[in-house]
């Protein structure tokens, strides 16, 4: 476990979490873009009517500035989606691994705030339009599948084994405190017959 941990296999599981994360901002546009769509008919003008209260970070505002916060989080999600992709895919993560769970965790807070804000909406009265509740439902569907996504990338990135880290930030001070910097020397073969030595001979032969 400890190997997998530390190795790249993560990636393995980060791959799916990255997928459900892209269809969870691919159903999230359609519910914002469709609710924005409606603005103008259906009694939309004010998606929040007044004495209705407030909903989340919801305001009984004009329609065309009514989902500001909304395209916000969701560019956002896009943003830190797009981050990472691609340090997942170019196998980079461990260069980026504090930067990618913290944008992540912010992500995943944002997008839990939009699906509960809508999932309100469909709890208050009769007054909004029916029209206009089942797509503040794929909304709210939305920003569910994308926080659950960006919280499982965040599980899955986050994991790592700081042993390995430990053991080599430690060997490295011993190094600067002793002034020895290890080197690894390959090994060398003498051949046996370099190291012996030869003599003349017992004998010569003089002509008389």
């Amino acid at each position: 476990m400890a190997r997998f941990i530390g190795s790249k296999g993560h990636t393995g599981l980060a791959v799916p979490a990255w997928l459900l994360s892209t269809a969870g901002f691919a159903i999230l546009l359609g519910g914002i873009a469709s609710m924005q769509s409606a603005c103008g008919g259906s009694g939309v003008n004010s998606p929040i009517p007044p004495g209705m209260g407030a909903v989340g970070y919801l305001a009984p505002v004009a329609c065309r500035r009514f989902f500001s916060f909304d395209w916000f989080i969701l560019a956002f999600h896009f943003f830190v989606w797009f981050l990472v992709a691609v340090f997942l895919f170019s196998r980079k993560v461990h260069m980026a691994r504090s930067m990618l769970t913290s944008l992540l965790a912010v992500a995943a807070t944002l997008l839990m705030f939009t699906a509960n804000t809508w999932y309100r909406v469909n709890g208050v009265g009769d007054e909004l339009d029916g029209t206009f509740k089942k797509r503040a439902r794929t909304a709210l569907a939305g920003a569910a599948i994308a926080a659950a996504a960006n919280l499982m990338l965040l599980m899955v990135l986050g994991l790592h084994d700081e042993k390995d880290t430990d053991r080599f930030e430690k060997r490295e001070e011993m190094g600067y405190r002793t002034g020895h910097v290890e080197t690894t020397v390959p090994a060398t073969t003498v051949p046996v017959s370099a190291t012996r030595t030869t003599g003349a001979p017992a004998s010569t032969a003089t002509a008389v």
